[in-house]
């Protein structure tokens, strides 16, 4: 069950379900090399789980809280996976802080369509009086071939930027790359080992698919490795769209 900050509670995820889901999905050639991968990867998950709800059982907020400050700005991403929900939380506060000075680039309105391009979360309620293009905050993320990532910071600037016929708007994007080894970015440890896990599959999978590379080799630099284990190394592969 993890950890949300903003209810100082948890919400529930069958990790059988879980397991079940990422099951159906031919990643590994072999079956018994997928599923000990996938396995560890929720073992690691259910523990990250048990030091949090200890921690909450404790009234222990110093480990509650440790990146979560009352007064940051954080925004959950909801993530579906099947019939599994996952609140993807964003450190928003320590992300501006560690992108300043950084380019924007500008993006047409249209890679942000319904179901592809950039996700966007629509806000509702009195839009955004807009004195100029608007800058947005775009997180990669490697789950599905249309999205190329999501719109974690802006999301009322651009629904008013969408809804007043602007035709760009301005845009940071954090690589995943970059995000995988910013574990502040994120609200919870549980948040970023999942980032890390879906995007570390999705590498794999393409991978693996086009037979750049041999199971032996790319699991040993998984973020679960057991020669140097919760260490990030699968930056010297790259991520090829599906599409």
């Amino acid at each position: 069950m993890p950890y949300l900050p903003s209810r100082n509670g948890f919400y529930k995820i069958n990790y059988i379900e879980f397991k079940e889901h990422f099951m159906k999905f031919q990643i590994f050639k072999r079956k018994s090399i997928q599923k000990n991968y996938i396995d560890r990867w929720i073992s690691y998950l259910e523990k990250i789980d048990r030091q949090y709800q200890c921690a909450f059982d404790n009234n222990d907020e110093t480990y509650l809280r440790r990146n979560c400050s009352e007064n940051n700005e954080v925004f959950p991403q909801e993530i579906i996976f099947g019939k599994i929900i996952v609140m993807l939380q964003f450190q928003i506060t320590n992300i501006k802080s560690s992108i300043q000075g950084a380019e924007t680039i500008t993006i047409p309105i249209s890679k942000f369509k319904e179901g592809e391009g950039f996700h966007h979360t629509k806000t509702d309620g009195e839009l955004y009086k807009l004195k100029e293009i608007p800058t947005v905050i775009i997180a990669e993320f490697y789950n599905s071939p249309l999205v190329d990532g999501y719109v974690i910071d802006g999301n009322h600037r651009l629904t008013s930027a969408i809804k007043n016929n602007y035709s760009k708007v301005n845009a940071l994007i954090l690589k995943e790359k970059d995000l995988s080894h910013l574990k502040e970015a994120f609200v919870t440890e549980w948040d970023y080992a999942f980032y890390i896990f879906i995007n570390e599959l999705n590498i794999i999978f393409n991978n693996l698919a086009r037979q750049t590379v041999l199971s032996k080799d790319i699991l040993e630099k998984s973020y679960l490795s057991i020669d140097s284990p919760e260490t990030y190394k699968l930056d010297n592969y790259f991520f090829i769209n599906n599409t």
